[in-house]
Order: C-alpha cells, then structure tokens, then sequence
C-alpha cells in the first residue's frame, strides 16, 4: 500500500512540474524588441494620395523587413507625391527613402497578435509582388533620426 502512495504522489509530482514548466513558456507576442530602420514603401492595397498616417507602412531594418499599421503621427513628413505611383509600386524611389534622413527612424514594437493583423481587399489593378502580410508589427513608441 505504501508504494502505491510514493508511486501515485511521484506521478502527480512529475504532472505538476509539467504543467507548471508550460505555464512559464515566455509569451513571444509580449516581447518588446528595438531597432533602427527606414521607411521604404508603403502597403498599396490601403495608401492613397493623400497619404493618412498609420496605412501601413514598410520598415527596413538591419535584419528584416517589417510592416506596420499603426504609424504615429508626426513623425516624418512625406513629400507630395511619393505615394502618386501606389497601383504599380510600393516602394518609394531609393534616393528618398536610404539617403533620406527624414525617413530614418528608432522604434520600439511588438509582433501584432492575429487579431491585431490586417489583411485588407486589393483590387485587380494594383501590382505588388512579393508584398507579405505576415511580418505585421505595432509600434510602441518611434522617433526620427537625425543625422
């Protein structure tokens, strides 16, 4: 009888751990992340001249391309014209974008929870290939650079 104890408090032992070890798991959409990059692009199924803040925005860093929605205001001012060619390309002219101080940015963010994610409707007559979804962030604060 007594074995049947240690035996049955060792199993609940060993489930208890288990289930303990798996409620620790870090929650990688809470994990904030900071880097540096330029605006290069824009999402060409949403931006329209004139361009409203936050209609996704593509971000290059160092180490990945990112896409945000939630872009705050007053951070970078976007010359007229730059969103003038959005049904045949997303990307901004290099010489704007890299070279452009204005664009260059410091952000925090988190990877957007699939709630959080938007997948808008794009009509036919707008040509983006290789434009992904999946790399959806939200930012948690920004700041331009100055150069």
């Amino acid at each position: 009888m007594e074995k049947i104890k240690n035996r049955a408090m060792m199993i609940s032992l060993i489930i208890g751990l288990v289930v303990l070890g798996f409620g620790c798991v870090e929650d990688d959409d809470l994990r904030v992340f900071e880097t540096t990059g330029y605006i290069f692009g824009f999402d060409p199924c949403l931006t329209r001249e004139p361009y409203e803040n936050g209609e996704g925005l593509l971000i290059a860093t160092p180490t990945d391309t990112l896409l945000t929605y939630n872009f705050p205001e007053n951070i970078v001012e976007f010359p007229s014209g730059i969103f003038d060619n959005w049904q045949w390309q997303y990307v901004f002219d290099l010489q704007a974008t890299e070279g452009n101080p204005d664009f260059k940015i410091r952000f925090s963010y988190r990877i957007a929870r699939d709630e959080e994610m938007v997948f808008p409707l794009c009509h036919g007559s707008i040509f983006a290939p290789g434009f992904k979804y999946k790399y959806q962030i939200i930012i948690l604060s920004t700041e331009k650079i100055d150069l």
